[in-house]
């Protein structure tokens, strides 16, 4: 199922670590893209809030680098120069690692630093081939973003939206 988590934006953390939680109880590998922090501070905080963190596989896409790679097993830093690229990882990563969750962090992140880009036709495409896999989302977005055309246009393919 996908779902979209709304939270305030000063309860976010809070709100990530109950979506962590919750998907670390429900799943058996879970794939976790960040557009806001680079991979040690999401390591980190999965590893203070989960006794076992090794269901997650990190994927930081939070800042333009030169290429993907994986840094540590279990951890890639993707390029976002080109988010399609980071789309074509994402599809290839749950298909090979049998994924069967992923947490997008955060559908605010996509709108603030990648609007010059479809972004509507990207996360609905996005959605259609991940949950054909099938793999459930779950995306995060701030109150603020609730009403942004991108998640309107998303949110007919969300089975639950939730405020946090």
């Amino acid at each position: 199922m996908n779902s979209i988590f709304f939270v305030d934006e000063e309860r976010y953390r809070q709100g990530v670590e109950k979506i962590v939680s919750d998907a670390h109880e429900q799943y058996e590998k879970i794939c976790y893209i960040s557009f806001n922090d680079p991979h040690h501070i999401v390591v980190k905080m999965l590893t203070q809030v989960l006794p076992d963190s090794e269901k997650f596989i990190v994927v930081d896409a939070s800042k333009t680098r030169k290429d993907v790679h994986e840094v540590e097993k279990g951890t890639f830093l993707v390029d976002t120069a080109n988010i399609f690229n980071v789309y074509v990882f994402l599809k290839d990563l749950i298909m090979k690692e049998e994924v069967d969750a992923l947490f997008l962090d955060s559908a605010s992140a996509l709108i603030v630093k990648h609007n010059h880009l479809p972004l509507k036709e990207m996360m609905e495409t996005m959605l259609l081939d991940v949950g054909a896999h099938g793999c459930d989302t779950m995306t995060l977005a701030f109150k603020e973003h609730s009403g942004h055309e991108v998640l309107q246009h998303i949110s007919t393919l969300m089975g639950r939206s939730m405020f946090i």
